[in-house]
């Protein structure tokens, strides 16, 4: 088997990409949940009501010519299904937002939650320059730690945002505008 290579970030562009995302995050790259119900689904349009945002297709996807040719007159029953759902109201439960700061907090990594820290390096042992099954048996432990730590990151990020929406949003109703795939699933 052949070694891997990995790139990791330094403790300075950590920090930088620290500084940027709370920068940026008043843009708000993600479609945030309503505080009001979405405009209902008609003719191939709805969801989010403003200006900026504009109605969102009902069905998503890179080919938009293909979604232009729907005939929607005759999907009465999804475009129920669709505003049934978009017109529940949600709200944050608060006992499960706590055990999830919980979890967080102290960088526990149980219930499919990534610790919130990366995973620490193994010692370098003692006779690692002297000793080669030390040496392999350090390398083999350090490359198994990056890995899972590289596999966690993404994970890591979606929780954070997560978090960070649900003390947001704490408290209110929300509502979220759906869409369809190009196989009929519905998505928030």
């Amino acid at each position: 088997m052949k070694g891997q290579n990995y790139v990791e970030a330094t403790e300075s562009m950590m920090q930088w990409l620290n500084e940027a995302h709370e920068h940026y995050a008043e843009l708000r790259p993600c479609y945030l949940p309503m505080i009001e119900p979405p405009a209902p689904y008609r003719g191939g349009q709805g969801g989010y009501i403003t200006e900026v945002l504009g109605h969102k297709p009902l069905v998503r996807t890179h080919f938009t010519t293909k979604y232009q040719t729907i005939d929607y007159t005759m999907m009465p029953e999804v475009f129920d299904a669709m505003n049934a759902h978009a017109q529940t109201p949600w709200r944050i439960n608060d006992r499960m937002l706590d055990v999830l700061d919980h979890i967080w907090d102290n960088n526990l990594n149980i219930a499919g939650v990534p610790p919130a820290e990366k995973h620490p390096y193994p010692n370098k042992p003692e006779d690692i320059d002297t000793h080669h099954e030390s040496r392999k048996k350090y390398a083999t432990e350090k490359a198994r730690i990056m890995a899972l730590n590289y596999s966690e990151t993404s994970s890591r990020l979606s929780v954070a945002k997560i978090k960070q929406l649900a003390h947001e949003f704490q408290g209110q109703d929300l509502w979220f505008p759906v869409f369809l795939d190009f196989r009929g699933r519905l998505y928030c």
